[in-house]
This record gives structure tokens, C-alpha cells and sequence, in this order.
């Protein structure tokens, strides 16, 4: 905005604070601003907190998060996993760097040059190696990339499918959860097979559509199923 008043009383009311909501909020305002006294600030702050993990949590995740300027925050992103507080083998620490940056700033992991992409798929196989589930979940950061604008779709792809999504364990894994999904709706379906008085139980969901039903098979028709549970005799169970 130009003002050159704000940053000096922001940066008061971060030190005059007396809750954590107004000290955060204030340190908050001169990160995303990047002004020069967002460094002051930051370092006060882990000074004040440097015992408090979750705390230095939202330390990490705030700087990861900021909005990015000329491409500064991937290598920002690169520093703070050299800080000594930075471990990759906390689930915590790094989804509040690694995350931060590849799930929750879209405008800065999002780049032309695709090296947000490649810092990706880096961190996903890094991650595999160490806590699974942690990758699998950072792995679906680009689930959407086939809907990416040019030229960030064309960028995405190499990264998603040669490194990340070539790796054999990361492929296992999402076959894996895949099966384990339709074994849970399988089981649900079960569930819902009741006793009624026609020999018949009707499902409503938006994931059934169709119309008509094919004889011998259970019905589909507007939005709905029906799930025999006696022999079939024209589509009804006997009772």
C-alpha cells in the first residue's frame, strides 16, 4: 500500500502482545506483507516458543504458506529443512513445511519451470522411505494435474508419473487402498440388505445413476438401487 507507518506498529503490537492470538495475527500480517521486519519478527517469535513443538509448528507452516514473490518461497521452503528444529521424520514438522508449501500454496507450488513439481516428487519418495502413509497423503497434491492450465500441466506431468508415480511400492500402495475401498462399499452393501416386507432394500446415493435395470441383475434407476435378497423372480425377491 505504501505505507510506511504500519509495518513499525505492527511489528509494536507484535512485542506488546499479550496473547498468542494478537502476537501470531501481527507476525502473520508482515510475513504475507514481506517486509523487512517480518524477519525480526520471526526470529523474536522462535525465541519466545523455540520449546513449544506445536508452536514451532505453526512457525514453519506460516513461513511455508506465505504468498510468493519473484519465486522466493521454494528456496525459503529448502532452508527451513536445514533448520535444526526441521525433522522429516516427525509427521508433524514436515507436513507443516513440506505440506504447507505443495497442498496449501497453491501460487508458489505451482511454477513454469516445474522446479515446485520436481521438489515434490522428491519429498514424496523421500517420504516413502520413511513413514508411508505420510507419502501416500503428500502423493495426491497433484491428484488434479490433467486439469492444470499450460504450461503447468505439461510441467506436472513428467514429475507425477516418472518419479513419484514410478515408484513401485508408491503403485502397491495406491492398488491397495483402492482395494481396500471397494471392499468397505462391498461390506456397507451388506450391511444395508434388511429384512422388509417386499424381500427388498432401497439405497439412495448420488454415485448410482442409470436408468432401467437389466433382468436377472439388481435395479438402478433414478439415483437409487435395489438390492435383491431372494431368489430373483422378475427383478423381486420372493418373500
Amino acid at each position: 500500500s505504501g505505507d510506511t507507518v504500519w509495518p513499525g506498529k505492527t511489528l509494536q503490537r507484535f512485542k506488546d502482545a499479550g496473547n498468542m492470538t494478537d502476537r501470531f495475527n501481527a507476525l502473520n500480517a508482515l510475513v504475507s506483507s514481506g517486509h523487512t521486519l517480518a524477519a525480526q519478527a520471526l526470529a523474536r517469535f522462535h525465541a519466545l516458543f523455540k520449546d513449544e513443538a506445536l508452536v514451532i509448528d505453526k512457525w514453519f507452516s506460516l513461513q511455508a504458506g506465505a504468498p510468493d514473490r519473484g519465486g522466493d518461497i521454494l528456496p525459503l521452503v529448502k532452508q527451513l529443512m536445514k533448520h535444526p528444529d526441521f525433522s522429516i521424520k516427525n509427521p508433524n514438522r514436515a507436513r507443516s513445511v513440506i505440506f504447507s508449501y505443495c497442498s496449501a500454496n497453491p501460487g508458489a507450488f505451482h511454477r513454469p519451470d516445474a522446479a515446485g513439481y520436481v521438489y515434490w516428487s522428491e519429498r514424496v519418495i523421500e517420504l516413502d522411505a520413511i513413514n508411508p502413509q505420510v507419502a501416500a497423503r503428500l502423493a495426491r497434491a497433484l491428484d488434479r494435474w490433467s486439469k492444470l492450465a499450460e504450461p503447468y500441466r505439461s510441467a506436472g506431468h513428467p514429475a507425477r508419473l516418472d518419479r513419484a508415480g514410478g515408484s513401485a511400492r508408491y503403485r502397491h500402495r495406491r492398488g491397495k487402498r483402492s482395494r481396500s475401498r471397494l471392499k468397505a462399499h462391498a461390506s456397507r452393501g451388506r450391511r444395508l440388505v434388511g429384512d422388509s416386507r417386499r424381500g427388498n432394500h432401497w439405497r439412495h446415493g448420488p454415485r448410482w445413476r442409470g436408468r432401467g435395470r437389466q433382468p436377472g441383475l439388481p435395479g438402478i434407476a433414478s439415483g437409487r438401487q435395489r438390492v435383491s435378497v431372494g431368489p430373483l423372480s422378475g427383478g423381486h425377491g420372493k418373500l
